[in-house]
């Protein structure tokens, strides 16, 4: 199960639990209120079930303050730093002679060097940050630096 996946489920249980946590406190003050009792006593089933609550409610918080698992983001900056291969599978810049694994030929990028994504170039728009800052394709030299994606 993945980071994303365990806490979409916590926060199913945590629904779930508010809810039977809710009914159930309102089962005992309506109990109370029947037999004109001064306090609401709660019965251990309302207490655990408010317990487990607060307890998910913590659990969630951590997961979601902790950064997501090491290997998610190296798969992730290796998507990124892909991005800017040809359809040959080399990086812009890079020498290309059409060569993608043993006895394949493909005869290459024009000029025997890569032209880079035909369908990214530098300067493209890929998408838009949360506060609305435009990321777009940096130049060549500067695509290791995360302030250069940034328009």
């Amino acid at each position: 199960m993945q980071h994303d996946d365990a806490t979409r489920e916590l926060d199913k249980i945590i629904h779930a639990l508010k809810w039977a946590s809710s009914h159930l406190t309102r089962l005992d003050e309506s109990n109370a209120s029947r037999h004109l009792a001064a306090e609401v006593l709660h019965t251990p089933l309302t207490v655990a079930v408010h317990r487990a609550s607060q307890g998910a409610a913590k659990l969630r918080e951590f997961l979601t303050t902790q950064p997501p698992n090491e290997s998610e983001l190296r798969s992730l900056a290796q998507i990124v730093a892909d991005l800017d291969r040809c359809p040959h599978g080399r990086h812009e810049g890079d020498t290309c002679i059409g060569w993608t694994g043993p006895g394949t030929y493909q005869g290459g990028c024009e000029g025997g060097i890569s032209l880079g994504n035909p369908h990214l170039q530098t300067g493209d728009h890929l998408g838009y940050a949360y506060s609305a800052t435009p990321y777009l394709m940096p130049e060549r030299d500067r695509r290791n630096d995360p302030e250069a994606w940034k328009a």
